[in-house]
């Protein structure tokens, strides 16, 4: 009898521990992430053109309306940063310009990535910001409201190509001639990393006019 009340006792184990697998197996834990996911957005495409007042070189893409602090602008760029032409903070993209005082500027914001030719631009930068429901575009310089150009977009995260071209017209040293710089952003909505990368290195190469027939 004492061996028959183990097997009776060893069986039941067996089918408590049965059941409570099938139980665990068809449970799925709720997983709620600290921070919601950036899902992909579909938006109208967006173009525009404008010129910026650069009086220190500077165009900035803003992804917040939080209000710039101008005395620390000056303290964004690192050595490495100028060099590249642009700098990357939380939620702004800071456009370096070769060309003062205004500057065409144009901008392209559309679904997908646009492909691009190298070959057509002196320098081009890559990148990503974060958008909060609003993208405000302005120069250094543009402190009225209504120099700057806003943009209604779904909040998260975009994708940036920044495209540099006529840059060697600034150093023209004819006086009566103006430079004919011009920079040119393309964004679009990304669920992926968007690594801050210069795709693109454009250097000035000064003119040896000692060698010129006078």
């Amino acid at each position: 009898m004492r061996n028959n009340n183990i097997y009776i006792t060893a069986a039941g184990i067996i089918v408590l521990l049965v059941g409570a697998g099938a139980l665990l197996n068809s449970w799925k834990p709720v997983f709620q992430p600290n921070h919601p996911v950036r899902h992909s957005v579909s938006l109208q495409p967006q173009h525009d053109t404008t010129r910026f007042t650069t009086i220190y070189s500077q165009i900035f893409l803003q992804g917040n309306a939080r209000s710039m602090d101008f005395h620390q602008v000056g303290k964004l760029w690192n050595d490495v940063e100028v060099e590249a032409k642009f700098c990357v903070r939380p939620h702004l993209v800071v456009i370096g310009t070769e060309g003062d005082i205004s500057v065409p500027f144009s901008i392209d914001i559309t679904n997908e990535e646009p492909t691009i030719k190298l070959e057509d631009w002196d320098h081009v930068n890559r990148c990503m910001i974060e958008i909060d429901d609003k993208l405000r575009i302005y120069g250094d310089w543009d402190f009225p409201e209504e120099y700057v150009r806003s943009f209604d977009l779904p909040s998260g995260h975009y994708g940036v190509l920044i495209c540099y071209k006529a840059l060697d017209s600034v150093y023209d040293n004819d006086p009566n001639v103006d430079p004919t710089d011009s920079y040119h952003v393309f964004m679009w909505p990304t669920v992926s990393e968007v690594p801050m990368k210069v795709l693109k290195q454009w250097r000035y190469v000064p003119v040896d006019t000692t060698q010129q027939d006078w």
